[in-house]
């Protein structure tokens, strides 16, 4: 055997080894390398770069992969949010969507109060699937469904300072509320 083959042999031999204690002792290893690692971040960052450069092939299918997985956890995020957050999330943005509940508000008038406009919305959109009105008669129809909401709830409306106070004599609710400067 020739010195040049010997030493290959011996370096053979001493790499077999090398596999065999790291086999034996992972977690031993695992531990160094991550000692390693931080105590050398410079060096460690070299290092990838270098295996970056020599193998663009590995990165691009590991880029891949990762961002597959990284969307299959998002859109299963999503979906789990979507069916268990959906009582959470408010609900003009459940409703939105809703091509006939935004219809129906789309013919209110911005003015209304938000919870007197999510009434008569309600009230539009049973009214259209009961099929009392469709989509032609759906302005005049909302006309009506704002009077009948003031009506009912009209000790909850609008009430006007210039109204007088029931069970007084001619006491006006503006002259109820307190003023800072003496003005008469």
């Amino acid at each position: 055997m020739t010195p040049e083959e010997k030493a290959k042999h011996q370096r053979a031999l001493r790499l077999e080894q090398q596999r065999r204690y790291r086999e034996k002792n992972r977690e031993k290893m695992k531990a160094y390398r991550q000692r390693w690692k931080k105590k050398y971040p410079d060096k460690r960052a070299a290092e990838r770069k270098r295996w970056k450069l020599k193998n663009p092939e590995k990165v691009r299918e590991h880029l891949l992969r990762s961002n597959a997985k990284r969307t299959a956890k998002r859109s299963a995020k999503r979906r789990a949010v979507s069916l268990v957050g959906a009582a959470q999330r408010p609900r003009q943005t459940r409703l939105k969507d809703n091509a006939l509940w935004a219809t129906c508000s789309a013919v209110l008038p911005a003015s209304l109060a938000v919870d007197i406009r999510d009434d008569v919305i309600a009230s539009l959109v049973v009214a259209f699937l009961e099929g009392e009105c469709d989509m032609t008669t759906l302005p005049t129809f909302a006309k009506r469904e704002v009077a009948r909401h003031n009506r009912l709830y009209r000790d909850m409306g609008a009430v006007s300072l210039d109204g007088f106070v029931r069970g007084t004599d001619n006491l006006r609710l503006i002259d109820t509320i307190a003023a800072d400067a003496m003005h008469f």
